[in-house]
């Protein structure tokens, strides 16, 4: 069923909830905007099977491709700012914690540039890139949404 209803969207994005005896689970499934609808129909079967294989005894799951992307939870699906961004430093030395601050800045707007864009778009499909400079040494991040 989410399969056939991302691919058949004009945003390529769709939401189930399952009746499962006495449990409810809940789907979210979105493809890239650049991909057609046979492909986008491909990729979320793909990653419904691999997540059944793989996740079968969780509550819930999230599995992103190059090309879709796919959410089951037996909890119903909210979208919170706070879920877009969880950072975890994973060292402590002090020469990483310059780089780590700028490169949380820059993930910071790159996500809200892209999330933005794709909103005002009839596909909800966007790309985008943000630079930071530590140390004269320039980084690049890509972001898509």
């Amino acid at each position: 069923m989410l399969p056939l209803k991302v691919s058949s969207s004009a945003t390529l994005f769709a939401r189930v909830t399952a009746n499962l005896e006495e449990e409810h689970m809940y789907a979210i499934g979105h493809c890239r905007g650049d991909t057609n609808s046979t492909t986008c129909k491909n990729c979320i079967s793909q990653a419904l099977r691999d997540v059944q294989m793989v996740c079968s005894l969780r509550m819930q799951a999230i599995i992103h491709y190059d090309l879709c992307s796919l959410r089951i939870s037996s909890e119903k699906i909210h979208f919170d700012r706070n879920d877009m961004v969880h950072l975890i430093v994973m060292r402590s030395d002090k020469s990483y914690i310059k780089i780590q601050q700028e490169f949380d800045k820059a993930v910071i707007l790159l996500i809200t540039a892209v999330a933005s864009k794709a909103s005002n778009l009839s596909t909800k499909f966007a790309t985008g890139q943000e630079m930071f400079l530590v140390d004269n040494y320039k980084y690049t991040i890509f972001g898509l949404a």
